[in-house]
């Protein structure tokens, strides 16, 4: 794995995690996004009264390209630029654990997982394409990109993933059960 670099204030450790402060304040990776790929996280959003970009690199010009998943009122979306659009993937999300989130990303499909600590889980796929940030952007995880306040919400970062390839949901089971036993070991239930 790449280094992450703060977008803005860097994050506060915690045990096993990172937080990041609330604005754009996510973790950039060296990666930039292309036509196909997949993007794993597993994050806590800090809290349900605010709006969180979890993972990504959408930024506030409808024009500019780029996916992100985030939460708003209580519900996981993924948002795309592009023909795609966006959805929500899974209504009344939990906030008393980790999530495990996950955009498969390719030229015709965008699929979205979720799973959460409470049995929590769904997948969803928006027919379409996905514009490339113009310009290239790097794919974060936190709030990289998206300037507008009402996203500012932090989140805990427990694990953070970037594929080469579009993934089918049965890999993201397969990586999603190594990520359960793996975060166990380190105090953190997904």
């Amino acid at each position: 794995g790449g280094a992450l670099v703060p977008a803005g204030t860097s994050p506060t450790n915690g045990s096993g995690f990172l937080t990041t402060a609330t604005g754009m304040n996510g973790l950039r990776s060296s990666v930039a996004q292309t036509s196909t790929q997949t993007i794993i996280a597993v994050v806590k959003p800090v809290n349900s009264a605010g709006n969180a970009i979890l993972m990504g690199n959408l930024n506030i010009n409808s024009g500019g390209g780029g996916a992100s998943m985030f939460e708003a009122s209580n519900n996981m979306w993924l948002a795309t630029r592009g023909t795609a659009s966006s959805a929500i993937v899974q209504s009344g999300i939990s906030y008393t654990g980790y999530l495990f989130i996950a955009m498969s990303l390719n030229t015709s499909a965008q699929l979205a997982y979720y799973r959460d600590s409470t049995g929590g889980s769904s997948s969803s796929v928006l027919s379409g394409s996905v514009n490339l940030p113009t310009p290239v952007r790097p794919i974060g995880v936190g709030n990289t990109e998206y300037s507008a306040g009402t996203f500012g919400t932090g989140c805990d970062i427990a694990e953070f993933m970037i594929f080469p390839t579009a993934l089918p949901t049965t890999e993201l089971d397969a990586i999603y059960s190594r990520s359960v036993t793996r975060l166990a070991a380190r105090g953190i239930t997904v």
